[in-house]
């Protein structure tokens, strides 16, 4: 599995973008043994592969965040590089109902990375995007979630609320433009699609249901929060999580 991993990312993704990984280091053999009152135990390295790339930046003041801006006549583009695929293999929401599944999302066409890589660059360098967020764990719909809980507003979604289109991980991205650039991105990119709009109530609303934003961030910030009561000081971590 790893050669074959190495083989997909060396020989065929990198040369298809122009880019080199110039060192590599197996770590799936790695293992750590300890004795704990009295029982063994251990700890392996999980078998997974993360690969970080990094590059300067030349102008900060021209990066863009997930979150979102209170500014009127905006909408939220979601930027799909499935195609439309909508594949659960290996997703979150599998996983919270006990499964793995079967198809995996996959970077199936470099050329459509590139050009979505050049079209993004362009937009920020011209203004047009407000916020971006890129589509991972949890699907579209946590995407959209963290964006929120970053601008601290809501937005209204306007898809189709169905658990494949809202919890896929499949590759994408959303982002928050104005109205009045929308055509022009259109133009640009025929695949982006709208998806929503902003609002200054702190409310995520999809279909018939809605959420609040701030009981969402709590269900979303529970895990962090029970690890800072366990690492640091007990009271100041329910503070905060209470604020």
């Amino acid at each position: 599995a790893l050669f074959e991993t190495v083989k997909a990312v060396g020989i065929e993704l990198c040369p298809a973008l122009g880019l080199t990984i110039p060192v590599g280091k197996d770590s799936l053999s790695m293992r750590t043994d300890w004795v704990e009152n009295g029982t063994n135990k251990s700890v392996v390295a999980p078998l997974s592969l993360i690969i970080s790339g990094f590059a300067p930046v030349v102008d900060v003041t021209q990066s863009v965040t997930p979150q979102l801006v209170k500014e009127d006549d905006t909408s939220l583009v979601f930027m799909d590089l499935s195609g439309g695929k909508t594949r659960m293999g290996g997703s979150a929401l599998a996983q919270v109902h006990g499964q793995l599944g079967d198809d995996t999302p996959d970077l199936d066409d470099p050329e459509t990375l590139k050009q979505f890589f050049k079209v993004v660059q362009q937009w920020i360098n011209d203004g047009k995007i407000l916020a971006y967020h890129d589509r991972s764990d949890g699907g579209l719909f946590t995407t959209i979630a963290e964006m929120c809980f970053a601008g601290r507003i809501g937005a209204k979604l306007t898809i189709e609320p169905t658990l494949e289109k809202l919890f896929n991980e499949e590759l994408g991205a959303v982002i928050q433009v104005r109205n009045e650039d929308l055509k022009g991105m259109i133009d640009e990119m025929p695949t982006v699609q709208v998806i929503g709009t902003v609002h200054d109530n702190p409310i995520l609303s999809i279909g018939d249901e809605s959420f609040d934003v701030y009981e969402l961030l709590q269900f979303w910030s529970q895990t962090s929060y029970q690890i800072q009561k366990l690492r640091d000081n007990p009271d100041t971590a329910d503070a905060e999580f209470k604020l």
